[in-house]
């Protein structure tokens, strides 16, 4: 069992059914194929130990089914799909939004998806034209996103649209995992990731015909990176500006590492590693978790981004 929740993209699982193969019949036995049809909904859950409980991970659909027949390991069939959010992803088309905020605009697009919540926060930016041109729809509010500061991304059948902070829902971190105990591994780097100290937004008011001038960082700044974009005032401008400077920053941990299956750990969320020393025990946002359930048990491994204080 494979299960990979992310920030950028669609969740994605994968399961193998071993079933025996009767040989004589031609078929797998027990196995009802309708169960596993292409377009099946799926939930999935998880869990190990203790009491039993299984934690909710996805909701989403079977996408495709590979059958492999081999002598030395026999007959196995593996099924794979994806969450909600691939639906998004499927097809094209243009739509316009006028004199409208963010928010609507990504409340109007989700409408038309099988999600039982949607989440969009903070988002009343508004715009005189906001134009989706061929694209799909998630990559429509996947560059909305980016364009403005937010994270996109599904938890289950919930889907949300949240200003970007790496710091999760607030609640504090949903476990704490210890090195040499929960904790497997844990690989850290520190980079620089750029120089640049300041950023600097342009955009053109065609009302007023005068130019909209935003900066964010140091006023003092070495290197300086310019961007011209559309933005309909200057707290529009200022926010664009303080979104591409955080892209920037510099000398945060990045890392990645395995646990003992904890269904907890999900993309979005908070945790704690420790016993990793002062530098690196601390809080992390997790940008990526993957759950497995095989020979060795259950393990979930992430990609995490260090919580700046």
């Amino acid at each position: 069992m494979y299960k990979r929740q992310t920030l950028d993209g669609a969740d994605r699982f994968s399961f193998t059914l071993n079933f025996p193969f009767d040989e004589e019949l031609g078929e797998f036995s027990g196995l009802t194929w309708d169960d596993f049809a292409v377009g099946t909904d799926v939930k999935i859950a998880m869990g190990y130990g203790g009491d039993g409980t299984l934690t909710p991970l996805l909701t989403g659909s079977i996408r495709s089914i590979n059958a492999e027949f081999t002598t030395d390991r026999g007959p196995s069939v593996t099924v794979s799909g994806y969450g909600l959010l691939w639906e998004l992803m499927q097809g094209t088309r243009s739509d316009s939004w006028a004199e409208e905020t963010v928010g609507t605009a990504v409340e109007d697009v989700l409408s038309s998806y099988p999600f039982s919540t949607v989440d969009v926060s903070d988002a009343s930016i508004k715009r005189e034209k906001l134009i989706q041109d061929g694209q799909s729809d998630y990559r429509f509010l996947q560059q909305l996103a980016e364009t403005y500061g937010f994270e996109f991304y599904a938890e289950r059948d919930t889907v949300r649209f949240r200003p970007r902070s790496a710091k999760g829902d607030g609640d504090g971190p949903v476990a704490e995992l210890w090195y040499g105990e929960a904790l497997h591994d844990f690989y850290a780097e520190i980079t620089q990731r750029s120089q640049i100290d300041t950023v600097e937004v342009r955009s053109w008011d065609e009302q007023n015909k005068s130019e909209i001038v935003a900066t964010a960082g140091s006023t003092n700044a070495n290197y300086k990176e310019v961007f011209r974009v559309q933005a309909m005032s200057r707290d529009e401008a200022k926010r664009v500006a303080e979104t591409k400077l955080n892209r920037f920053s510099d000398g945060v941990i990045t890392g990645h590492g395995e646990a003992d299956g904890t269904p907890e750990i999900r993309a979005g969320s908070v945790i704690r590693l420790e016993e990793l020393g002062g530098r690196f025990s601390a809080d992390y946002y997790v940008t990526e978790a993957t759950h497995r359930m095989g020979s060795a048990g259950y393990r979930t491994s992430f990609e995490v981004t260090e919580v700046s204080s």
